[in-house]
């Protein structure tokens, strides 16, 4: 962490300082410029006694910070050029950022591997380069199929997770069908009792007031007690 009069300016600040620097502006009017903000003022007055900034101290900040500031610039504008899917001409850095990187890393180990093996004359140390170059091929061939693997485990977990998540859905629906078949069925109105007339007894009357059926007396039943009727006398012919 920087300790300096300028680093411990505000961010925003320092920032235009750089810019400024970039720009190529010089530093009689950027010191110009510092000393009269407020809020460099303040902060020079409350750590080093008012003391201005001078070429001295732009002077450290060109070789600390701001050479920091152009690091992360030029690796931002990087990124920005990787974002370009247009970029070194080829739409494959649309990718990932990961993968766009390795792309573009691919790409210039390509050409200057040409430019290496196209300027080698002897046959015995551009030997020695293509087996050289083939090592890092391979390396980097290994590294692509990991990749690809990896993407086909997440694309079957995926898959599984998918499968999952259906027959989920299949048990949630049967349950609804089951819940929604009960409630139709208890919202069924109940089926009316049936009705009686004002003298119509109640089943349980009619069974005690039913008349008992008499037989006929055992002595019809008998035949040792039946007299038929004495039959009309033959005539002689």
């Amino acid at each position: 962490m920087r300790t300096g009069k300028i680093a411990r300016l505000p961010h925003d600040i320092r920032e235009q300082l750089n810019r400024r620097l970039n720009d190529g502006e010089q530093a009689h009017p950027i010191l110009n410029w510092l000393n009269s903000v407020p809020e460099v003022q303040a902060v020079l007055a409350a750590s080093f006694g008012g003391r201005s900034l001078n070429k001295v101290n732009l002077t450290q900040w060109r070789s600390g910070g701001y050479r920091d500031w152009l690091v992360r610039q030029d690796a931002l504008d990087f990124v920005e050029e990787l974002d370009d899917k247009e970029a070194l001409g080829h739409e494959s850095l649309s990718d990932p950022i990961g993968a766009r990187l390795a792309h573009w890393v691919a790409l210039h180990y390509a050409a200057s591997a040409k430019a290496l093996i196209a300027n080698e004359q002897d046959p015995s140390t551009k030997w020695t380069r293509l087996r050289e170059l083939c090592a890092d091929v391979t390396r980097l061939r290994r590294s692509e199929l990991a990749a690809e693997r990896l993407d086909l485990e997440h694309a079957w977990l995926d898959l599984e997770h998918a499968d999952r998540q259906q027959a989920l859905k299949d048990k949630l629906s049967a349950s609804h069908l089951l819940a929604n078949c009960l409630e139709d069925v208890l919202r069924r109105p109940k089926a009316p009792s049936t009705n009686h007339g004002p003298n119509s007894p109640s089943p349980g009357e009619a069974t005690s007031q039913a008349p008992e059926q008499t037989g006929a007396p055992d002595s019809l039943l008998t035949l040792g007690h039946f007299d038929p009727a004495p039959s009309a006398p033959v005539k002689a012919s």
